[in-house]
């Protein structure tokens, strides 16, 4: 083959090659992520509430805590602090008149009027998820079914109706949800008018996280600076991930940049980590990030949780047993915090890694040097 055939040959392909380099990192997801830091949070028991499912955490405008449990007749609990204690105060049914509603509830938020949005998983006969509105003591102001049209799932498999929205977060003009399997984030807009006027509601997708996480629960819109952010837990992973909220080309909600953080959950006066705390719920009271767990009683999670791990070894917890506070057989909640600004405004750390740029193929001129500088 001629020699000036061959020379063009070999540009063509470093033209292709060039080509295909740059249409990878442009079709590359325009997300930043930052390297994964670890953080041991200590607990403190849930005093009073032995055998009670909690679920969602939220604060009020008087610094009221508040939970949810999906389970019981009287979900929606004030937690009430004593000193340095916290005990389950006043528990309320929630209900439409005269009836109690036993839904699935997960998770609750915040209103400006005071009031709170709850998120149920599901309703009864395997009835659709939906968001309610109540007052302080339960009372049903108004209902709306959530319709998951845009939720994207797994073909193979069949829907879980227990693995789906966990977590909700109100911001004024917006809501959020967290879907716990795939671990997705929802928005729904709010109009300026509200949500009153709704039949039903259907919240867009704005993250899928399935590539990165295994599940989703709680979840808390922070603004701080000008800036807003998203915090969630993934469970499984006892994983803090901080979402950066931002706005796309179009002027659109959309997720800038991710931060993962390992939670090592500390039992009540222990130096020992709780192998299985499945941490829920998620709000911000006071400059730190309050999380509380749901116990869990289903094997071979309950015998998980019961058994604590030592140091950094994750080989398996029925590797660690000792000798077990009693308050674990009792399925009593703990309440963990942390410092706000230890995830907002990490004092040190790796910056977020950008997208990789493109390189570009070096030139004949270039390869001929360094030919020349291996000899």
């Amino acid at each position: 083959m001629p020699r000036n055939w061959i020379r063009l040959a070999r540009r063509l392909s470093r033209g292709i090659a060039a080509s295909f380099l740059l249409a990878l990192v442009t079709l590359a997801p325009s997300t930043s992520y930052s390297a994964e830091a670890t953080v041991d949070v200590q607990g403190q028991w849930l005093a009073n509430a032995a055998g009670v499912e909690t679920s969602g955490l939220a604060v009020d405008s008087d610094n009221q805590f508040w939970t949810v449990a999906d389970g019981g007749t009287a979900p929606l609990s004030r937690i009430i602090k004593k000193g340095k204690r916290f005990e389950l105060g006043r528990s309320y049914a929630i209900a439409k008149g005269e009836k109690v509603l036993s839904y699935d509830f997960e998770d609750l938020c915040v209103l400006s009027n005071s009031n709170f949005l709850v998120v149920a998983e599901r309703t009864p006969n395997e009835g659709p998820p939906a968001l309610l509105e109540i007052d302080r003591e339960g009372k049903l102001i108004r209902q709306w079914p959530i319709i998951l049209a845009d939720l994207k799932a797994d073909a193979s498999k069949k829907p879980d109706a227990n693995k789906g929205l966990e977590g909700i977060a109100c911001s004024g003009k917006e809501v959020f949800f967290a879907n716990e399997k795939p671990p997705q984030i929802l928005m729904l807009k709010v109009p300026d008018g509200g949500l009153g006027k709704a039949t039903s509601l259907k919240p867009e997708l704005l993250y899928d996280a399935s590539h990165d996480i295994s599940d989703l629960s709680g979840i808390y819109f922070v603004k701080q600076e000008d800036k807003d952010y998203l915090l969630a837990l993934a469970p499984e992973q006892h994983l803090l991930l901080r979402f950066t909220l931002g706005r796309n080309a179009e002027g659109k909600r959309s997720i800038s940049g991710v931060q993962r953080t390992q939670l090592r959950l500390m039992a009540p006066g222990s130096d020992r980590e709780v192998c299985r705390a499945k941490p829920e719920g998620i709000t911000v009271a006071n400059g730190k990030i309050w999380i509380i767990n749901d116990p869990p009683n289903d094997p071979p999670n309950d015998y998980a949780y019961r058994t604590l791990r030592a140091g950094e070894l994750r080989q398996g917890c029925a590797a660690h047993k000792v000798r077990r506070d009693v308050n674990f057989e009792r399925h009593i909640p703990i309440l963990f915090h942390l410092v706000l600004d230890d995830i907002l405004q990490p004092k040190s750390g790796p910056a977020p890694t950008p997208p990789p740029t493109p390189t570009s193929p070096p030139t004949p001129t270039a390869r001929r040097h360094q030919r020349h500088r291996r000899k």
